[in-house]
Formats: structure tokens, sequence, C-alpha cells
């Protein structure tokens, strides 16, 4: 069963207080030339918490994290490692 992964994309909009979107662009282009976008909801994790909220709206990140799921939200990446590039 897959539960750890790593995710590659840039920060977006918060859903909640401790939930943000991380958006990553496929590797292959659409018919019409284009990437789609996938937006993944990530939770910040207890060391990567103030970090993961403070960072800037567009900010390139990598995220170790694992699979989780909660009712309200459904399947979810809860953070253990948060790495931002400057």
């Amino acid at each position: 069963m897959l539960s750890s992964v790593f995710l590659s994309g840039v920060l977006g909009d918060f859903v909640d207080e401790n939930t943000r979107l991380v958006e990553v662009k496929r590797l292959l282009p659409e018919v019409n030339g284009k990437f789609k976008v996938d937006s993944f909801p990530v939770r910040g994790g207890y060391l990567a918490q103030n970090t993961f909220k403070k960072a800037k709206l567009g900010q390139e990140v990598v995220i170790k994290a694992r699979l989780e799921k909660e009712s309200d939200i459904g399947i979810y990446l809860f953070c253990e490692i948060f790495e931002t590039r400057y």
C-alpha cells in the first residue's frame, strides 16, 4: 500500500487554517499544448507547521508526506518534511 509520497510543486491558497493546496503541472501537455495543473490538499506537519503557513503564495516547494483521510476534506497529504526553493 502506498502511504509515503514526495510532491514537488507550487504553493497555492489556504483551504483552511492548516491546509494549503500544492499545484503540480503534469509532465505531458494536453492536445492544445498547455500543461494541466493538479491541486493537492496538504496539511502542515508539526515540525513544518510555521514554515508551511508563512511561505508565500507561488513559492516552489518539495514535500515529503503521508496519505491521510478525514471526513471533512477527504484524502490529503500530511506534511512530514517541507523544503522551499529560494
